[in-house]
Parts: structure tokens; C-alpha cells; sequence
């Protein structure tokens, strides 16, 4: 279920032919979220209709109907207008953190940003560092850049998830 699927290692290649086996839902997802990167990157908002109809059998879909008009937005323009933020930031923090646990069950490792980076806990700027995992805002017209807090929370994240990873792995 990896970026390296049909390219990766023969060990690659066999874990995703079990994974599909055993979840052939899967493979569906993985087309829906293919077919919505390759949406978003291409800026075509008049593919959004057939992906919602293509995708609709999946929890990836789920809500997009009712917020087709912000997707369209996010699609056609390369910053958010702010207008609909709120609502739509609100949704989606619920539906992220409410997929974790269903990831969990299935083995994902979530990696965040631990209260122990001193940028969680600065009183000198604004800054968004979130213990889910290192952001920054750009602002509507993408203007504002990451500040070094920021940068470093990155850092100390990136870290973080390679050593995991080197102990799952090891």
C-alpha cells in the first residue's frame, strides 16, 4: 500500500499482495486517493464530480459531497481564502483523529510531535507547532513562510519518526 508498490522491493511487493488479500477494500481506497492526488495536483476542479461518484463506496469520499464547494476552492487556488476555514478545519481535525484509532488497529505507528520540543512551549511568537505533528500557516496569499520554531519542530519530528522507524524495522 506504499508510493513504491509496483516499483519497491520484492519484500514491498509481497506485503501489499497479503495486505490486498486480506482488505481487497483496500485497493479501492488507495485508486480513490490516487485518482484525488493526482485531482489536486493537476488543479482540475472538473474532475471533483467523477471522483466523488468514482470514490463513494469509501470513507475517503465520505463528506465530500457536502464539502464539494470547499474542495473546489482548495482545487482551483493555491491558497485558502479563509472564508470557510473554521467549519472546514474543524471537520477535518474530527475525521482525522477519528480515523487514528481505526489505523492503529491495523498496525499504523503514529509519530507526533511530543511536549518535549521547547517550541511546544514558547510564549515569544505565534507560532503552530501542534503536538500532532510540526504545521506552519501560510496565510491566504502564502506570504508567510516557517518560522526557525517551526523549522526545528520539523526537525524534531523528522528525527523522531526515522528512529521509530529504524527500531520497527531493526
Amino acid at each position: 500500500m506504499t508510493t513504491e508498490r509496483e516499483t519497491g522491493s520484492a519484500q514491498t511487493v509481497l506485503i501489499n499482495a497479503v495486505i490486498e488479500k486480506a482488505v481487497p477494500a483496500l485497493i479501492i481506497a488507495r485508486e480513490a486517493l490516487d485518482r484525488f492526488h493526482a485531482m489536486m495536483r493537476s488543479k482540475d476542479e472538473a474532475r471533483l464530480d467523477p471522483w466523488i461518484a468514482m470514490a463513494a463506496d469509501t470513507k475517503l469520499a465520505a463528506g465530500a459531497e457536502a464539502d464539494k464547494d470547499a474542495i473546489a476552492v482548495a482545487i482551483a487556488t493555491p491558497w485558502s481564502s479563509g472564508q470557510v476555514e473554521g467549519k472546514i478545519n474543524r471537520r477535518k481535525a474530527i475525521k482525522r483523529f477519528s480515523i487514528m484509532t481505526n489505523l492503529m488497529h491495523f498496525g499504523m505507528t503514529i509519530v507526533g510531535l511530543p511536549y518535549s520540543h521547547p517550541g511546544q512551549g514558547t510564549i515569544d511568537e505565534i507560532v503552530v507547532v501542534a503536538p500532532y505533528g510540526a504545521t506552519t500557516i501560510a496565510g491566504s496569499d502564502g506570504s508567510r513562510h516557517p518560522s526557525e520554531i517551526e523549522l526545528a519542530g520539523s526537525r524534531h519530528q523528522g528525527m523522531l519518526v526515522a528512529t521509530t522507524a529504524a527500531k520497527l524495522f531493526d
